[in-house]
């Protein structure tokens, strides 16, 4: 129960504009691994990112503002035509599907037919 409620406590806490800043850097982070295939490199770049938004971490409302504008902007001219989407999820090769055990490796006792 104690952990719990320290976890309610930091999502109260949490303001409109840290989590629209927060959303924003992880759909930064998504598009940079959609660009980058290898995951050293993409280590790099999402440091270099973290430091980005670090950097710009205490400015005043208005240039706040601006500057979610602008990578928001950004991020969409950037967007990438072909997204790595999980398999599982909605979109993914593998959504949805349940594809039956082969017949072969099945009990054949188990398909009893009725008369």
């Amino acid at each position: 129960f104690f952990f719990a409620s320290i976890m309610v406590y930091q999502v109260l806490q949490r303001t409109p504009h840290s989590l629209r800043v927060a959303r924003l850097y992880r759909r930064v982070l998504k598009e940079q691994r959609n660009w980058i295939p290898y995951r050293h490199q993409f280590n790099e770049a999402a440091t270099n990112t973290r430091n980005a938004f670090r950097d710009k971490e205490n400015v005043d409302k208005l240039e706040a503002e601006r500057l979610i504008k602008d990578c928001e902007e950004q991020l969409e001219h950037w967007r990438h035509p072909v997204p790595i989407i999980n398999p599982n999820a909605e979109g993914g090769v593998a959504y949805q599907r349940n594809a039956p055990p082969p017949y072969n490796t099945t009990m054949p006792e188990a398909f009893v037919e009725w008369k």
